[in-house]
């Protein structure tokens, strides 16, 4: 056990970040022994590569200045042949200009532009098939490395770093069975919300659950149109005159209608046995940006607030007991805690120390997160979570070049660790919730599936959105899986694909203009229109020998069976 992860700031800013830097660079290094690939090779080609491409590149603005020069040519032909034709029939003084315009412009075309522009774009070929076998080469000289890269090697990396994190292959029935009969949880089916990724395992054995979702919720766009009206007046003149003079104005109308909006969403469950009926919610005040100054009037000022609280708890009857530590109590902000006991043992002098380090610091992401517990389940949400790359694709490494190769791995694999370290962090920060669980010696009930709803909606998110919604969908489609039937190791899934086709509409709105009468302004505007459709898919455990074509999401994959009859 390291103790240093009972101060988790302390810990990554004197262990953590560099320990995990320095496996990185030594996994990195044997994946480019395995591989045998030539750096030094392939710094060569990719060098040629480049002066080639800025070569391609060059040559590419020319022709497309000749190219443009013929059309300048070209409208100067037409220009001279309006002069000529005009010459002829009104005015022969223009037949001067209109001839030789008309003359040198084809001349220059035909006996020298044309030549030029087909001799630069057979040049720009040759050299483009010369700058294509270089990245070919390039791709090739890389292949090795690339193909040595894994979906969970950012996992596997983090666990060396931290192992007392333990990932799970994947959301596993028997982790879920854990987490709602030992744990309490209890996820509830929400319609307008679908698993995107997941990602469990347990921490000393307490389990967590990484999970992003598409929710899905109605809203209201406003729609504007115009219409241009115009009416003639009569007026009278600086001199009494009676004249008249058209007018014009533009008539503006706009309706609000609904519309669904879509957005991501990602958190951090974490069921340790510490506070087991405390419940509270904290929300990160974002004041990493506020100087010394702005943070003791910020505390003084919530210290006022506390003392009121307090007096009303103790008018109430009720266990509210402000905390010695002002600076925590303000920063953290959990006043509405409703067992004081449990509270105070789970934050202790030192779990208030750290968890006021981690929101005053900016070596992590600063205060940038949101506390909520509810019984057994501590909940972090994160703004720096909703940007994490939760899923490691070795999309993310791919490339040609073995220096851009080498920096995307390092890159994306330290921020791939700070982000999940600094989800982790606030509740590292708590001794407590560092304890070994007692576990419940009650036997876990079985399940008529293989794997999880999650799995499922995350398998079905990665696969064509075209092959699940409904045809004719125009937004994205919220995913809700269901297993139907199972074999030893496969299930078959029931995804049901909720989206909205939509239909051009006009409303015509009264607006009174200033010839004084209504006109109907049109303001068209899009109608959602809801629609589904349920289709199969078939998920098992990714064996060796499957082919590329199936979805893989870390040891699952899932493949399309039909659509309802």
């Amino acid at each position: 056990m390291n103790d240093l992860l009972y101060e988790p700031l302390k810990y990554y800013e004197t262990e953590g970040r560099e320990k995990h830097k320095e496996n990185v660079r030594a996994f990195f290094e044997e994946l480019k022994t395995r591989s045998g690939v030539d750096a030094a090779q392939n710094k060569r080609t990719v060098t040629k590569y480049n002066e080639q491409l800025a070569k391609v590149q060059k040559l590419e603005k020319k022709l497309g200045r000749k190219k443009g020069l013929r059309v300048f040519l070209i409208v100067c032909a037409v220009v001279g042949a309006l002069l000529f034709v005009y010459g002829v029939l009104e005015n022969p003084l223009f037949l001067a200009i209109g001839i030789p315009l008309v003359v040198l412009s084809l001349l220059w075309i035909f006996l020298g532009l044309n030549k030029q522009i087909k001799n630069f774009a057979s040049i720009l070929e040759e050299e483009r098939k010369v700058a294509k076998r270089l990245l070919d080469t390039a791709w090739q000289e890389m292949a090795p490395l690339n193909a040595l890269f894994k979906e969970r090697d950012a996992i596997d990396l983090l666990e060396k770093t931290l192992p007392e994190i333990d990932f799970d292959d994947f959301y596993s029935a028997e982790r879920e069975r854990e987490l709602r009969e030992l744990c309490g949880y209890a996820p509830k089916f929400d319609e307008n919300r679908s698993v995107l990724d997941t990602l469990s395992g347990e921490y000393k054995e307490n389990p967590f659950l990484f999970e992003r979702y598409l929710i899905h919720r109605m809203g209201e766009e406003v729609y504007h149109g115009h219409l241009t009206i115009s009416w003639t007046e009569r007026y009278r003149d600086g001199n009494g005159n009676l004249r008249t003079r058209r007018r014009t104005q533009t008539l503006h109308a706009s309706v609000t209608k609904p519309k669904p909006f879509y957005h991501e969403d990602t958190v951090l469950k974490y069921f340790p046995q510490g506070a087991p009926d405390l419940s509270f919610t904290r929300e990160g005040l974002y004041h990493d940006d506020k100087s010394e100054k702005q943070i003791e009037r910020m505390v003084k000022k919530g210290e006022k607030k506390l003392q009121k609280k307090a007096q009303e708890a103790m008018e109430a009857g009720k266990s509210f007991t402000e905390m010695n530590n002002t600076e925590f109590e303000v920063l953290f902000d959990a006043l509405n805690r409703d067992n004081e006991v449990q509270f105070r043992m789970m934050f202790t002098p030192l779990a208030q120390n750290n968890m006021v380090d981690l929101m005053r610091s900016d070596v992590g992401y600063g205060d940038d997160f949101d506390f909520y517990k509810h019984k057994r389940m501590s909940v972090i949400h994160s703004d720096h979570a909703q940007r994490w790359k939760m899923q490691a694709s070795v999309e993310n490494y791919l490339s040609y070049d073995f220096d851009v190769i080498q920096k995307n791995f390092q890159s994306f694999n330290e921020e791939y660790f700070k982000s999940v370290f600094f989800d982790f962090a606030p509740l590292l920060a708590v001794p407590m919730y560092q304890d070994k669980p007692v576990k419940s010696l009650e036997p876990l009930k079985e399940y008529k599936v293989n794997y999880t709803a999650n799995e499922y909606e995350s398998l079905a998110n990665r696969m064509d959105s075209a092959v699940l919604s409904a045809k004719g969908s125009k937004t994205r489609a919220i995913l809700k899986a269901n297993g139907v039937s199972h074999t030893d190791d496969a299930d078959r899934v029931e995804i049901k694909a909720y989206s909205y086709r939509t239909e051009p509409r006009t409303d015509f709105i009264p607006v009174f203009g200033g010839d004084g009468r209504t006109h109907l302004v049109p303001v068209p505007w899009t109608e959602y229109i809801p629609v589904s459709r349920v289709s199969y898919i078939d998920v098992r455990k990714r064996k060796d020998t499957d082919g590329g074509d199936l979805t893989r999401s870390h040891g699952l994959l899932a493949k399309f069976f039909g659509y309802q009859n």
